[in-house]
């Protein structure tokens, strides 16, 4: 009889799971993105706007919650064995996928071999997955095994004390291990996770629906689902938001920037009683990167030049108005181990001057590729450089090229920017290490010193309990003189939000939770 009430509740809750919230609930919280989402399968969650939505809809083994702590997710728990590098998890017993028309009209529960299949994927080549970087040099085929339907082993190549971490990134949430024999279904238009939502309707490029998992394993969303638009125009979608049609708009425009926020970076009394400015340090660096490979990113003069030429307080008070650190230490951002902090300014143009006399710079064109967000941003550093000497002429183009150009080893210089995937250093030095180019992983700067690597291979094999800073300070230092990148600012994320909103939880990976989220109506 037990089974038999079971059966029936969890058929209640799938019909109540299926249903399709309106639009035009008030218990929906709505946003843009100005940005289109390229897949929602979270093998491709590479981009802000993907990772945003994925994380509604799908879930892994842990994850970390605001102060970026690893907290269990569909793992009930976890143990380490004394090597640091076998890890074993035990699966909770009630997780279920969403039901779907597309693979299976009933919810299943999750399975230690989905995550086995999850992970898999991600490693195959074929896959093609962005995030393939992440487990390549640390687990393979063979690392991975189930012992029923509720453990899941994993044994590292080598130790490696971010693996949790890693783990909770959107590229290790899990799917269900049917999908891969079913040629006929585009899962990144029609996903299927375990998340606290599902998708309900998805017109690219349109509109975006999802509604709440009645069957979520952890405790249920407070607001009945979630929409996005996708307004291409910041402007016109800020007019949206003004006008109470979205809950929150995320980032400022340049060109309207100052009407909103004020110079010491408040938000102004006009707006105070419609919307709340919430602002969070950002685990994100802004940057020019080099291209090593290219003949004038070779010169490491020009690099110290354009390094000593920006004056990045006054980018930051002037472009950010005071939202974000001036960019004068290392590549790894302030709040993390090996963040390298500069006493002196490294901004020089005495020195940057000398540079570009001293060694034949003397109007030098270069090419800058950015987008159209940072356009601004470009013309303030082609201003600085112009100071002494250099000419920076500026390439704009979609994100979605500059992307590929960055890969393909395209552009000389380009304007960057590095989202940690996970709050730990070795994540940002990651994108330094030789192994690392494209397409094997985050090396957009074709960046090559043996020194730095044997270091940084040497960190990933520490254990815990062990200190890496020194470590970290040494590959920065490394880099320093090396020069393959020019720090601009470490970033703040920037929310308006309706006043009905309470309650929006975002981390300092700008992970948006909108499980806590509720509507004052």
């Amino acid at each position: 009889m037990n089974r038999v009430w079971l059966l029936i509740h969890i058929a209640i809750l799938l019909i109540s799971c299926r249903e399709k919230p309106s639009e035009d609930n008030h218990n929906i919280f709505k946003y843009n993105s100005s940005n289109n989402i390229s897949s929602l399968d979270p093998a491709f969650a590479r981009t802000q706007e993907n990772i945003w939505i994925c994380k509604q809809l799908f879930s892994g083994l842990v994850q970390l919650d605001e102060n970026l702590q690893v907290m269990p997710d569909i793992a009930e728990s976890w143990t380490i064995n004394e090597e640091n590098n076998l890890y074993t998890f035990k699966l909770k017993e009630a997780v279920y996928f969403h039901a779907s028309a597309f693979w299976n009209t009933q919810a299943r529960k999750v399975t230690s071999f989905d995550f086995k299949h999850s992970f898999l994927r991600i490693l195959n080549k074929k896959t093609a997955s962005p995030g393939r970087w992440i487990f390549s040099n640390i687990i393979d085929s063979s690392s991975i095994w189930c012992e029923g339907d509720s453990i899941l082993k994993i044994k590292l190549k080598k130790r490696f004390p971010p693996f949790l971490n890693q783990l909770a990134m959107p590229y290790c949430f899990v799917i269900p291990k049917e999908i891969s024999n079913k040629k006929k279904i585009d899962f990144g238009k029609n996903p299927i996770g375990c998340g606290p939502f599902q998708l309900t309707i998805w017109q690219k490029g349109s509109r975006l629906l999802a509604n709440r998992n009645m069957l979520y394993h952890g405790e249920l969303p407070k607001i009945d689902g979630f929409s996005v638009q996708f307004i291409p125009n910041k402007q016109i979608a800020f007019l949206q938001f003004k006008k109470g049609k979205l809950d929150f708009f995320s980032g400022i425009e340049s060109s309207f920037k100052d009407h909103v926020i004020s110079k010491n970076g408040k938000l102004k009394r006009a707006y105070q009683s419609k919307f709340y400015l919430q602002t969070k340090p950002f685990l994100n660096v802004e940057y020019i990167g080099f291209n090593m490979q290219n003949r004038d990113a070779k010169n490491i003069f020009l690099r110290k030049a354009i390094h000593h030429a920006i004056n990045r307080k006054n980018l930051v008070k002037h472009l950010r108005n005071g939202l974000g650190t001036p960019g004068i230490g290392g590549f790894i951002p302030i709040g993390l181990t090996g963040y390298r902090g500069c006493k002196d300014s490294v901004f020089d143009p005495q020195r940057a001057e000398k540079l570009v006399l001293n060694h034949g710079l003397t109007n030098k064109e270069i090419l800058l590729t950015t987008t159209k967000d940072y356009e601004d941003m470009a013309l303030f550093i082609a201003g600085e450089l112009d100071k002494v000497g250099l000419d920076l002429k500026i390439n704009v183009v979609p994100a979605a090229v500059l992307r590929q150009g960055k890969s393909e080893g395209e552009f000389s210089l380009f304007r960057g920017s590095w989202i940690a995937d996970y709050p730990d250093g070795q994540n940002f030095l990651s994108s330094f290490y030789s192994k690392n180019i494209p397409p094997d992983g985050p090396n957009y700067f074709g960046y090559k010193n043996p020194i730095f690597d044997e270091l940084y291979e040497e960190n990933v094999e520490q254990i815990r309990e062990r200190s890496n800073t020194e470590l970290y300070l040494k590959m920065q230092k490394i880099l320093e003189d090396d020069m393959p990148l020019v720090v601009l600012f470490y970033d703040k994320s920037i929310h308006l939000l309706n006043k009905r909103v309470k309650n929006f939880k975002v981390n300092s990976l700008n992970h948006i939770d909108l499980r806590s989220v509720s509507l004052v109506h």
